[in-house]
């Protein structure tokens, strides 16, 4: 049985492959994922510039929940129309004490960061995780690695930026 730890250490490692991924963000999984698994706990470093497509899992079974390790980083809620949901979004920041939040199936979200971040991520599943199903990207959101994705993640980035 494996025991890893969440240390600097490991943000520093996360980080660190997130600056190499074409991406510009890493997953690390904590665990060894099993057929069936009912749940995926993971760390995901996130750098300014990434794009994270807005997305939800519709399964009823699927919370997902984000904590802050490091950094700060907007956790965006969206309606159908693919406007922000200000009240229920959220910037995850450690100085002022917002960590966290848990997102319920059938929730339009994405995340932003205007530095570099690293979130806790866990995840339910009913049957366990399956690639093919487990999210349903916004049909309002451009598709990842196409200039409308970065020309959407400029406005959203200007947008937030405003807010602060």
């Amino acid at each position: 049985m494996e025991v890893k730890r969440i240390d600097r250490q490991l943000i520093t490692e996360a980080l660190s492959l997130a600056r190499e991924s074409k991406r510009r963000r890493h997953l690390i999984l904590l665990h060894k994922q099993k057929k069936g698994e009912r749940m995926t706990v993971m760390i995901n470093a996130f750098l300014p510039g990434t794009y994270v497509r807005p997305h939800r899992h519709n399964d009823e079974y699927e919370t997902e929940v984000f904590n802050l390790l490091k950094g700060r980083a907007f956790i965006l809620i969206f309606d159908n129309s693919g406007s922000i949901d200000y009240e229920r979004s959220m910037m995850a920041d450690r100085d002022r004490r917002d960590l966290g939040i848990s997102i319920e199936a059938g929730i339009w979200h994405s995340v932003i960061v205007l530095e570099p971040a690293v979130l806790l991520e866990v995840k339910s599943h009913r049957n366990g995780y399956d690639e093919k199903t487990d999210k349903e990207f916004a049909p309002w959101s451009p598709k990842e690695g196409t200039g409308e994705a970065e020309k959407y993640l400029k406005e959203m980035t200007k947008k937030l930026k405003s807010l602060i």
